[in-house]
């Protein structure tokens, strides 16, 4: 049986790899990865791969055009972070709902999840402040 580490970095990087097709337009990839090698009832020990899985899901749902299967995951997202007690890792999921919102021209809403996630932003870093900051000026734009 493979340790907790080497499941760590095998969940880690097939969320990578899903990420990276997805970028690449390669839906279908993304999607068996994510089905198939990262199914996060496999990773009942690593509590982030839940989140992070609907996250991804959800990201490759809106790139595919999804928005309504991508904004179902992303609040998934969000509902398990917040059970976890992990609100760094809601930022993202929530950066997503305000896409989708902006997609939707739904502006009153995408407003509302910025407010949401700014509070959870002390706790973030990295790419989900950078994603937050990027997604609140595509709001600002949009309006």
């Amino acid at each position: 049986a493979r340790d907790h580490g080497d499941r760590t970095n095998r969940a880690h990087h097939q969320l990578w790899l899903a990420i990276a097709l997805t970028a690449s337009d390669e839906f279908d990839q993304a999607g068996e990865i994510l089905a198939e090698r990262c199914d996060p009832s496999d990773h009942v020990a690593l509590p982030w791969v839940r989140p992070m899985w609907h996250y991804h899901r959800a990201q490759l749902k809106l790139a595919a055009g999804r928005l309504d299967d991508a904004d179902e995951d992303a609040v998934e997202a969000v509902r398990i972070c917040e059970r976890l007690d992990a609100p760094s890792l809601a930022v993202g999921p929530l950066a997503l709902r305000i896409r989708v919102a902006v997609h939707r021209n739904e502006l009153t809403e995408a407003n509302r999840h910025v407010d949401h996630a700014s509070l959870l932003s002390a706790a973030a870093s990295g790419a989900a402040l950078e994603e937050l900051s990027w997604v609140t000026a595509l709001l600002h734009s949009a309006e």
